[in-house]
This record gives structure tokens, C-alpha cells and sequence, in this order.
């Protein structure tokens, strides 16, 4: 029962739409402007950097503290992934909006930083830099860490539900990046101005 409420709790965290409510209390509603997303990349060809980082920063608490907490009070790999599970189903299918949400990315963010060793996080975080610095499309660079963190995890030999939450969050950030997907394969995805 502790952990269902525990599961319930992180999902329903999760589901705040912080770029909803930043760009609302701007008068805008960010659901309507540019790609229509909620997510930091949104909030920064909207409002600028400094929104669009401070969103990233937030969406990335979820992941982060709904993990953390999972392995603070449960100590199993079990709870563990589920708590994964639900924190990035809560992202991207968050209730306050009618399970329309992000794309899952800065929450992943935050799900790593809580799972791995610093110096891990770290080496991945460069990765995705340089990634996005060569490839300067986001949905592209995120898809394609995404791609590789089930193998990742496994080579790190982690329990079988932590490498099979990361499988679910693979099959769930393409799933949100559908539209993205599309534009991609028609040469007309955006790319950032870095």
C-alpha cells in the first residue's frame, strides 16, 4: 500500500506543468506558441534563456526527487523503477493538463542524476553537450541519449527493473517526440541557434 501511495504521489508531482504555469503568470499560454510545448526548449524560444533553463531546472526536480526519495525510503531496485516509471509517465502525460505534456527529456535528466555516480552523470551530460552542439537539433540529440541508455544501464550491469524502466522511458520520449519524429524525416525540424 506504501508504495502505490508512494507511486501515486510521484506520478501526480510529476504531472505539474511548470512551463504551463511560468508562461501563464507571463500571459501566455505556451500550450498555443511555437511547438506548443510545455518543455524547456518551448519556454526558451519564447521567453528567452533565463525561463527556459529555470523550466529545465524544475522538470528536472521531478525526476530527481521522486528517485531519490524512492531509494532513500525503499532501498529496492523494484520501487526504484517503478518510481522512474511513473515520474516521466507524470511528465509527459501530466493530469493537470489533460495528460498532455513534455517531452520527457529534463526529467530524464533528473532520473540520471539520482541513479548514477556523479562522475557517470557528468560524462553523460558532456555527451549530450557535444551532441547538441554538432547536431544542433534538441529532439534529435535527446532521441538518440535516449536510444542508448538501456544498453548503457545494462553494460553498468543494474538490476533488470532499472534497465527496463530506462527501456519505458525510450518507448515513452519517442512516443512524445511523435511530431518531432515527423518533422525530422521531412527536413524541417528546428535547430537551435548555438
Amino acid at each position: 500500500m506504501k508504495t502505490l501511495l508512494f507511486i501515486l504521489i510521484s506520478y501526480v508531482f510529476s504531472s505539474i506543468p511548470w512551463g504551463y504555469i511560468i508562461a501563464k503568470n507571463k500571459g501566455v499560454d505556451i500550450t498555443k506558441v511555437g511547438s506548443g510545448n510545455i518543455g524547456g526548449t518551448n519556454i526558451y524560444r519564447t521567453f528567452g534563456l533565463r525561463l527556459g533553463i529555470l523550466v529545465g531546472i524544475l522538470d528536472l526536480l521531478k525526476g530527481f526527487l521522486s528517485v531519490t526519495l524512492a531509494q532513500a525510503f525503499f532501498r529496492s531496485d523494484f520501487v526504484v523503477g517503478l518510481s522512474i516509471i511513473s515520474s516521466i509517465s507524470g511528465h509527459i502525460f501530466p493530469v493537470f493538463l489533460k495528460f498532455k505534456g513534455g517531452k520527457g527529456a529534463a526529467t530524464t535528466g533528473g532520473i540520471l542524476l539520482a541513479i548514477l555516480p556523479i562522475y557517470q552523470f557528468l560524462i553523460l551530460l558532456v555527451v549530450w553537450i557535444l551532441l547538441l552542439k554538432i547536431i544542433k537539433i534538441m529532439s534529435l540529440t535527446n532521441l538518440i541519449l535516449v536510444t542508448l541508455l538501456p544498453v548503457y544501464f545494462f553494460f553498468q550491469k543494474k538490476d533488470i527493473t532499472i534497465i527496463f524502466a530506462t527501456f519505458v522511458i525510450a518507448i515513452l520520449i519517442y512516443y512524445a517526440h511523435r511530431k518531432n519524429l515527423s518533422r525530422l524525416t521531412k527536413g524541417t525540424e528546428l535547430k537551435l541557434k548555438i
